[in-house]
């Protein structure tokens, strides 16, 4: 949303059209990014969509009596998932007055600060995915189901959870808990217990201190009886704090990238053009990426909602 006119003019900067000034601060400080990154598995794209697709392998062995023929199974195909590529995209135009009377190059560092905004953008756009745990991640035999639930779906038609039935707040008790639903329930499509273990413990910035004190402590956080924290020296979790997901209490546990289907699509990377309009002589730069991102399943996913 444009603060003043648009385009951009003297206007937007009186003060910088005299000589004198002691110091101009142009947002002299890093934003947060690349955060996304360490969730998401990256990969580039040459269509205007990708889809992925989730298959189910075959059951256990049935017990086979002497003479008769053995119990035939067959795979088949249990959802797919389509990702549609966004485009984003944010201008700026500045007059050729402006350009010329600014004596501190602050126009000039307005390219700088499209790039900027292109990869807060993306950070802030990529952890929707945690933020809104409402929406649909798949769609299987009809049915849509969140990033977590308690009856996912499985084609044998059991299911499996990736949640606690009521939310919980971020304790040793309830990491400990979550881990051990984690390794009783992470299950493939026909019931089979998946080998894929937890490595990210990801957090709000309320609940970073706690998250910290539970897998880094030698002793077990709370307690009065010295008894050996066995979450830091089993579990080995890496903490990882988001200040893009929303700080209400909801933490997750992930497998390793490489194992979940967490996923984004970097279609078109940020790319800035700049051009002067012929007609006003006014400098006219635009920042444009595209995008998709989200999961193509949820195994490797643990989490308590808000």
């Amino acid at each position: 949303m444009a603060i003043m006119s648009s385009p951009m003019s003297r206007a937007n900067i009186p003060t910088l059209l005299e000589r004198g000034i002691r110091k101009v601060y142009i947002d002299a400080y890093d934003l947060v990014d690349s955060q996304y990154e360490e969730l998401y598995n990256i990969t580039g794209s040459v269509k205007r969509q990708e889809r992925d697709v989730i298959t189910a392998g075959l059951g256990t062995f049935q017990l086979k009596t002497e003479g008769n023929a053995p119990f035939l199974d067959a795979g088949q195909e249990a959802w797919s998932k389509q990702f549609v590529h966004n485009t984003f995209a944010l201008g700026t135009e500045i007059t050729e007055e402006g350009m010329e009377d600014d004596l501190y190059d602050y126009y000039l560092s307005i390219g700088r600060e499209l790039g900027k905004a292109a990869a807060y953008t993306r950070q802030v756009e990529a952890m929707d995915l945690f933020n809104n745990l409402s929406a649909t991640v798949y769609t299987a035999d009809g049915t849509n189901f969140p990033l977590l639930s308690t009856a996912h779906f499985r084609v044998d038609g059991g299911t499996w959870a990736n949640r606690f039935t009521n939310p919980t707040d971020l304790t040793i008790e309830s990491l400990e808990a979550g881990l051990t639903l984690w390794r009783t329930e992470q299950k493939d499509q026909r019931g089979r217990r998946l080998t894929i273990r937890p490595t990210v413990l990801l957090v709000g910035s309320s609940d970073q201190w706690i998250a910290w004190r539970i897998t880094e402590s030698v002793l077990r956080p709370g307690g009065n009886d010295n008894d050996p924290n066995v979450v830091k020296t089993k579990a080995n979790l890496t903490v990882i704090v988001s200040d893009f997901m929303a700080d209400d209490g909801r933490w997750f546990l992930l497998a390793p990238k490489e194992q979940t289907g967490l996923i984004y699509f970097d279609r078109a990377p940020t790319e800035m053009r700049r051009r002067d309009d012929s007609r006003t002589g006014n400098l006219l730069m635009i920042g444009r990426y595209r995008e998709s991102h989200g999961a193509s399943h949820v195994w490797g996913v643990f989490g308590s909602p808000p």
